[in-house]
């Protein structure tokens, strides 16, 4: 025998007698049920979970269809580059626009106000007719919200929270109503 195969048996050995040395320890009585039960009955796999686990996908495009998605998606950026822009309002949404007439824009108005029931938007816009515009609760909370296409210009407005006419306090102007109260001012 070798001296390296010696050397090798040595620690083979020493390692037994490590082993051997070491106490035996009973698991508890509990622990071996509760172990053979969670092998042999995997945890029931809910609709979260499975959303959760990570999943992989593959997906194999030839350089020829690759090309035809990105000239299907050249087509679809020209389109909506010629789409008619949107008009006048029309019961609160853009017609199509005609030469003449303004540009409108998507304006979102919100106000948090925790504790109002009804909050409505009046404004030269509506008529100021309080019952015209009803704010969402968005979040449930207070933040009420309302989106609104308007034609670009200047435009006063206030909001109507539970039967009281309040100036948009995140307005950035603000002019005289001519009835001794101020009406929020918003530049488009």
């Amino acid at each position: 025998m070798s001296e390296r195969d010696q050397q090798t048996r040595q620690a083979d050995d020493e390692l037994a007698a490590r082993l051997a040395a070491l106490r035996e320890v009973t698991p508890p009585p509990s622990l071996v049920p509760r172990v053979m039960q969670r092998i042999a009955e995997p945890a029931p796999v809910t609709f979260w979970t499975w959303l959760r686990r990570p999943r992989r996908f593959e997906l194999r495009l030839s350089p020829l269809a690759l090309g035809g998605l990105a000239v299907a998606g050249l087509l679809l950026v020209g389109l909506l580059a010629r789409a008619p822009r949107p008009g006048p309002l029309v019961s609160g949404r853009p017609t199509t626009a005609a030469a003449h007439e303004p540009e409108v824009v998507l304006v979102r108005f919100v106000l948090v106000t925790p504790g109002a029931h009804r909050v409505a938007l009046a404004g030269d816009f509506n008529g100021w007719d309080p019952g015209h515009t009803l704010l969402e609760n968005a979040d449930g909370r207070g933040t009420f919200a309302a989106n609104l296409w308007l034609p670009r210009g200047a435009h006063e407005y206030m909001f109507v929270v539970d039967g009281q006419w309040v100036p948009d306090p995140s307005a950035p102007a603000r002019v005289p109503d001519g009835f001794g109260r101020t009406n929020s001012l918003l530049w488009l």
